[in-house]
Formats: C-alpha cells, sequence, structure tokens
C-alpha cells in the first residue's frame, strides 16, 4: 500500500442529511405574510436584550424578500410592522 487512505465513490446517495445547527430563534415570527400596514407582536420575556438579534433578523428577512419592516419595542413585547 502507498499509505493513502482507501476512497469509494457512490453514486446516487442523494442529497445530504440536514446538520444539527442550532435552532433558529426567530423563524415562526410570520413576517412574509404580512400585508402593507399589518403589524405582528411578539411577546418577549426581555425585550430589550433580544431587540438587537430581532432587528438584524427583520432586517435581512425583508432584504431577501424587497420589503420593508419596522420594529417597536414596548414593556414585554416587540411589535413589527411592514411599512414597504
Amino acid at each position: 500500500m502507498d499509505g493513502n487512505p482507501p476512497v469509494r465513490i457512490i453514486r446516487n446517495a442523494g442529497t445530504p442529511p440536514p446538520s444539527g445547527g442550532r435552532p433558529r430563534r426567530w423563524d415562526s415570527v410570520p413576517v412574509g405574510d404580512l400585508a402593507l400596514n399589518d403589524a405582528v407582536e411578539v411577546a418577549s420575556e426581555n425585550p430589550e436584550a433580544e431587540y438587537s438579534s430581532l432587528t438584524a433578523w427583520v432586517y435581512r428577512q425583508g432584504q431577501k424578500m424587497g420589503k420593508k419592516f419596522s420594529v417597536r419595542v414596548s414593556h414585554d413585547r416587540f411589535t413589527i410592522w411592514r411599512v414597504k
């Protein structure tokens, strides 16, 4: 043997299984279903701590969909409006 590990080709193997990555925090928020001037409220135990991650996620979703959203935080919840 020349020291190389054995290699085999698997034909028609299909797609790889999904990785066990970290679950996405905000994917359950239905921003894609909002019509113009609609809003959705998201309850949160600590909105000040989650504000940055939610606004970044909403911005990325808006870029993907070609829509614009506005996020406001109150005592125990976020409100997300579709504005464009």
